[in-house]
């Protein structure tokens, strides 16, 4: 698990990949117990010709905020040689709402500015994005 995100994606058979997403998670809600047992719930949705190819949701509390993106349907948005659907090419200008503030992606480390994110921007390294405001 210690691999960069790019060895993470070459390898997607062998799990490492998903170990990655389940243990940063998991890290996650150890250290926000209270946001995933009370926040508030909310379904989010991207604009533009990508909307149906994104689900994400968010759980807030009056301090902080964790919002999971992945992608759904992407098949087509890849080519033969793509090892997953990343960066401008599979997501154009589509964009979700999050919030005002700074979100840190556990997942990649990457810093991203609400409230409105760039799908390109977010999923251009890994293909799904685990990000918290604090």
């Amino acid at each position: 698990l210690e691999a960069g995100d790019a060895d993470l994606l070459k390898n997607l058979a062998d799990g490492r990949a998903k170990l990655h997403v389940i243990r940063k998670g998991l890290e996650l809600r150890r250290q926000h117990p209270a946001l995933f047992h009370g926040g508030r719930y909310t379904v989010l949705y991207a604009d533009g010709e990508r909307k149906d190819n994104i689900i994400a949701w968010s759980l807030a509390d009056a301090t902080k905020s964790v919002v999971a993106i992945a992608p759904r349907l992407f098949a087509k948005l890849m080519d033969g040689d793509d090892l997953a659907p990343l960066g401008a090419k599979a997501w154009g200008d589509a964009r979700i709402s999050v919030g005002e503030g700074e979100y840190r992606n556990v997942l990649t480390g990457e810093t991203h500015r609400g409230p409105r994110l760039r799908l390109a921007e977010v999923l251009s390294t890994f293909p799904v994005a685990l990000l918290i405001r604090a």
